[in-house]
């Protein structure tokens, strides 16, 4: 079924010249079939019109506008009906979940200017000429160039640790390009192409920091949006109804009575996921190396604090559902591991979940900083518990009475299958009810199994 749009009606196929020409005239509903096929494109070639000025503005002509993604991007994020319209919000919350984020994510977010710069004096070219330089690309962007130009010129990039992710833009704060990301660099993506975090982030149970953390960054840049000083972002006389329509996929900022009206739009998604024990308290300050986007490109700002009942807000300590609980006073964070198992929604590290980490390869038994996928380091102690805390070898000892048993029968004629690295973390009371050992079978046959259980 057809689906409905306001977009304007246009044609995408190029005029072609009215005398000359060597294709057939073709006949509305009619399938002229395969004849001809073999000289199709070349007679294509032949009748396509590349002269002149074409007064139908609706036709394509010559070569089309470089600038066509970010005004797509725009057409599809403003008209609900349009057919790229799912897709383009879904992208779009992507990359706004990249500024948002990049504290939290602890990823390097950096705005690289491109100059549209003319072509210099004297500069020429030709049809089929292949420069060695972007004068064509060059040149074109020049002459293309939307208005006003400060918003365009230089073109502002949008790097995630050294890859492109998209670039800005006065109609929609952000558009993504049109081909794929090739390195996850974070971990919102889907074949290449960046989506909206809570398809990642509901797959945990309960509610999720890093959805938290969008829902209210959400507020404090709508509230940037309305400052007076600096009205849509310092973008008020460019972006339009564009820019309204952003407000309006972000959240209602309308009230209805004397209630606020229901959210719609982002926030409202992202609602069922909010822990309420946390906030964020504002944007981080105008990045001026965002140039004319310096109040728009902005994240949240962190550390977050962390409300804990009837106390003042702190600054959060460090997340891991993984951390060893140590009985111990006075022992360093560290992170527990074990090559294969864990559930990928575990949380290693603040951002990092165990499905960022390819941490059956990392190429040690414990270090003082883990690599995700996307290259971002986290500065955490970690140790994978059965390779530090289990011993390689053990010992058939006679013992005492006395001696310290940690199972039925046999096993007291072994010595603990244990380090002394786990000693560091745990008293000798504490290895008797968490170590488990016993034997089965006999002489050389002798099985013993241990069973370790970390708090």
């Amino acid at each position: 079924m057809e689906k409905k749009t306001n977009l304007p009606k246009r044609a995408y196929l190029n005029k072609l010249v009215d005398v000359g020409r060597l294709l057939p005239d073709p006949q509305r509903g009619v399938w002229l079939g395969d004849p001809g096929a073999a000289n199709f494109l070349s007679n294509l070639v032949h009748d396509i019109d590349v002269g002149g000025t074409i007064a139908d503005p609706r036709l394509a002509h010559s070569v089309p506008s470089v600038f066509a993604r970010p005004i797509l991007f725009a057409q599809a994020l403003v008209d609900d009906a349009s057919p790229l319209h799912d897709a383009v919000v879904n992208e779009w919350r992507g990359l706004m979940a990249v500024l948002a984020l990049e504290s939290w994510m602890a990823y390097k977010v950096e705005f690289v200017d491109y100059p549209v710069l003319p072509p210099s004096a004297g500069a020429s070219s030709f049809v089929g000429r292949v420069p060695g330089d972007d004068l064509h690309l060059r040149t074109m962007l020049n002459s293309l160039l939307p208005q006003p130009p400060t918003f365009w010129n230089p073109l502002k990039l949008i790097y995630v640790n050294k890859i492109l992710v998209g670039a800005a833009s006065p109609w929609t704060v952000v558009f993504t390009p049109a081909s794929k990301v090739p390195t996850p660099v974070v971990p919102w993506s889907e074949d290449g192409v960046l989506v909206d975090p809570i398809l990642l982030y509901r797959k945990a149970a309960g509610p999720s920091l890093e959805l938290t953390i969008l829902y209210h960054w959400i507020t404090h840049f709508i509230n940037a949006g309305n400052d007076p000083t600096t009205p849509n972002w310092g973008m008020n006389a460019v972006g339009g109804t564009y820019l309204a329509a952003v407000a309006r996929q972000l959240a209602s900022p309308g009230r209805d009575g004397l209630r606020p009206s229901p959210l719609f739009g982002w926030q409202q998604d992202l609602l069922p996921y909010v822990d309420p024990n946390w906030n964020v308290p504002g944007l981080q300050p105008a990045n001026a190396k965002a140039g004319a986007y310096q109040h728009a490109l902005r994240g949240a700002q962190l550390p977050m604090p962390v409300v804990a009942p009837g106390a003042a807000a702190v600054a959060a300590p460090p997340q891991s559902d993984l951390f060893l609980q140590s009985s111990r006073s006075g022992v360093a964070d560290v992170v527990v591991l074990k090559r294969k198992g864990l559930p990928a929604c575990s949380r290693v590290h603040n951002a990092a979940f165990v499905g960022d980490i390819d941490i059956e390869h990392l190429p040690a038994s414990f270090g003082k900083s883990l690599e995700t996928k996307g290259g971002v380091v986290h500065g955490v102690n970690w140790l994978m518990a059965d390779e530090v805390f289990f011993s390689p070898k053990i010992a058939r000892v006679g013992l005492g009475d006395a001696a310290l048993t940690c199972g039925p029968g046999a096993a007291a004629d072994y010595s603990l299958p244990v380090t002394t690295a786990l000693l560091k973390y745990f008293t000798h009371e504490d290895l008797s009810r968490m170590l488990q050992v016993a034997v089965t079978g006999a002489g050389s046959n002798s099985i013993l199994t241990a069973t370790l259980t970390l708090p």
